[in-house]
């Protein structure tokens, strides 16, 4: 599964990441910073999404 996140340090949105291969790390493209996310907490987020559709 692709997700999009913002980078939490510019705020930059990072489209198609593939988390779920990194185990939620990824690297900012405007930014350069290294960032790893709560996959629970976005999958949690995610599925509510998919749902209210």
């Amino acid at each position: 599964m692709e997700y999009n996140v913002k980078c939490p340090n510019c705020d930059a949105e990072q489209k198609h990441l593939s988390l779920d291969e990194t185990d939620g790390s990824f690297v900012c493209s405007k930014c350069g910073a290294q960032t790893k996310i709560n996959m629970e907490k976005l999958k949690k987020v995610t599925l509510k999404k998919e749902t209210a559709n």
